[in-house]
């Protein structure tokens, strides 16, 4: 069975994205963040299995999520995957810039505008793996860690946002990005396939 699902664009101005909308053991695949860069055939169709195929532009692959849950108490997040083929990931949205893979969890009632308190209600891991290359990879980050909030602010500076966070858990996963951002996208020239083999937290 598919761990994978097609998932219909968030709208960045919706306040309090319905939870139902990610399920607690399938992963969603999307652009979550609508915008004229994303409506532009930015949504992702191919989903096969337990792997996702980067798409071609105009299409981009922001973020692989599911529901998230309490993280009190957790003390990491660890990804196991793989990525197969010969193709090359291109950020989407600046042609110099590199691609990254971090690991991701959002607050619940998050309204995607990363302004006032919404600055760190999305939080990225402070380890990336970037460039995006075929192979096996592991990306295990403790939840000690200094990570970093939607606008540069991190767990150091705003540790009462990142606990409330960790309590109020919405979605967690994995980020695709660039230079421009961590959830800003990437997309394939040529055959690339993404596998999630395990993800915990532990």
């Amino acid at each position: 069975m598919s761990i994978f699902k097609n998932f219909p664009l968030f709208g960045r101005k919706k306040s309090n994205p319905p939870a139902f909308l990610l399920s607690s053991n399938l992963w969603t695949a999307g652009p979550f963040l609508t915008s004229s860069r994303s409506e532009n055939g930015g949504r992702l169709h191919v989903i096969n299995n337990d792997m996702v195929i980067i798409p071609q532009a105009p299409g981009e692959l922001s973020a692989l999520l599911m529901r998230g849950r309490d993280l009190s108490g957790s003390t990491e997040m660890v990804l196991r995957y793989r990525i197969e083929g010969d193709g090359v990931a291109k950020p989407h949205d600046r042609a110099d810039g590199y691609t990254s893979i971090s690991l991701y969890f959002q607050r619940a009632g998050d309204d995607w505008s990363a302004r006032g308190a919404f600055e760190s209600y999305r939080w990225y891991s402070p380890v990336v793996h970037h460039p995006i290359r075929a192979g096996s990879f592991e990306l295990g980050v403790p939840f000690s860690a200094n990570w970093t909030a939607v606008m540069g602010s991190n767990r150091t500076v705003s540790e009462a946002a990142f606990v409330a966070a960790q309590r109020e858990c919405y979605a967690m996963g994995v980020a695709f990005g660039n230079s421009s951002g961590r959830m800003h996208g990437i997309y394939a020239e040529g055959d690339l396939r993404f596998i999630v083999e395990s993800f915990d937290i532990l």
